[in-house]
């Protein structure tokens, strides 16, 4: 009997042994994963209203470089992919705005992107460009939806990504 119970306790060690190691690679994973996906998002801008024509991605390429160039940084982009909307065939659309999103080398680069558009105001060529962070679906949603609440509050606004009480 007791050869038994030691046959069946050296079987449950060696569950246990296997649910463990298990777990840790299933959480080594999920770490590896979730690092991937936040520096993927770190290193990319939207650039919006862009009424240039991007027949190639090689002319984009070149149009973005030389947004860059006019706010006074001396880098240029990895990669530009154009997003929204594809023409369905019934409209020219090659004079409509469009959006593209923008990958830089590093975070350094995006950062200092965010912090000189500003000066895209004064440029006679860009002064209607946009350029935001790229933000995933789910945190554009919650957003949207904060919007609405805060709209349905008599005495609060959402001014510059906070909520504010009304000046009037």
């Amino acid at each position: 009997m007791s050869m038994e119970f030691a046959n069946v306790d050296n079987k449950i060690r060696t569950l246990e042994n296997k649910m463990l190691k298990y777990e840790s690679d299933l959480h080594v994973k999920n770490t590896t994963q979730s690092a991937i996906n936040e520096n993927s998002s770190q290193h990319k801008l939207v650039f919006k209203n862009i009424t240039h024509d991007t027949s190639d991605m090689e002319s984009l390429k070149a149009y973005v470089n030389g947004v860059l160039n006019a706010i006074g940084l001396d880098f240029n982009v990895v990669d530009v992919q154009k997003i929204g909307g594809k023409n369905n065939g019934t409209t020219n659309n090659s004079n409509q705005s469009k959006t593209v999103l923008v990958t830089f080398s590093d975070g350094k680069e995006r950062i200092d992107v965010l912090r000189n558009k500003r000066k895209l105001k004064d440029t006679e060529d860009y002064k209607t460009l946009y350029i935001e962070t790229d933000r995933s679906r789910h945190e554009r949603m919650q957003e949207a939806n904060l919007r609405r609440i805060i709209k349905s509050i008599p005495n609060l606004e959402f001014r510059g990504g906070r909520v504010v009480e009304k000046s009037d």
